[in-house]
């Protein structure tokens, strides 16, 4: 999501500078436009020939009109660009951070559940070792009657046997018969 997010901010802010880049065009243009234009109304006012500042000035101005035309286009489609960024694109992110955070809620919560049940069946565990315990202290620890109860409990009568040893004989190889002559 972080990722997608900075890829539209990096494509916005490459509109922005086209943007800014045919605003200053178009400025340049305006200015250049202008001082043709300074210049023709100066020769008018002084009486000279004006023919080759008016076509200076008209090709000017025909220049800033097809740069006002591009910065036009350039403002147009940054704001589209904008209007589906904030109208579509951050709330549809928005969108997917909230099932991400709900996500993690969830299974986090999931996590602390099982992690307090273990932690109770520990404590209850420990708890009924901790009351046996305490009823054997209460009843006094006796280790020889243990000792006796244990033995008395795993005795018996049977005893290992003992291992064998088991020799192998080898046989003597049959001797053929010699072939008849």
């Amino acid at each position: 999501v972080l990722a997608d997010y900075q890829k539209m901010t990096k494509g916005m802010d490459s509109l922005l500078a086209g943007v800014r880049k045919a605003q200053e065009t178009y400025k340049k243009a305006a200015q250049d436009a202008q001082t043709a234009r300074n210049v023709l109304t100066a020769a008018q006012e002084q009486g000279k020939p004006t023919a080759k500042a008016e076509a200076v000035f008209k090709k000017a101005e025909a220049k800033m009109k097809e740069c006002e035309e591009t910065y036009k286009q350039a403002v147009e489609y940054s704001n589209k660009g904008f209007d589906r960024l904030y109208g579509a694109e951050i709330p549809r992110q928005l969108d997917e951070l909230q099932d991400i955070y709900e996500q993690l809620y969830t299974e986090t919560s999931k996590m602390l559940m099982a992690v307090y049940k273990a932690h109770n069946d520990t404590i209850d565990s420990l708890q009924k070792v901790n009351a046996l315990l305490t009823e054997k202290v209460k009843d006094g620890m006796d280790m020889k009657a243990d000792i006796a109860e244990f033995i008395a409990k795993t005795k018996t009568d049977k005893h290992p046997q003992k291992v064998k040893f088991e020799a192998i004989a080898l046989n003597q190889p049959e001797k053929k018969a010699a072939p008849a002559a």
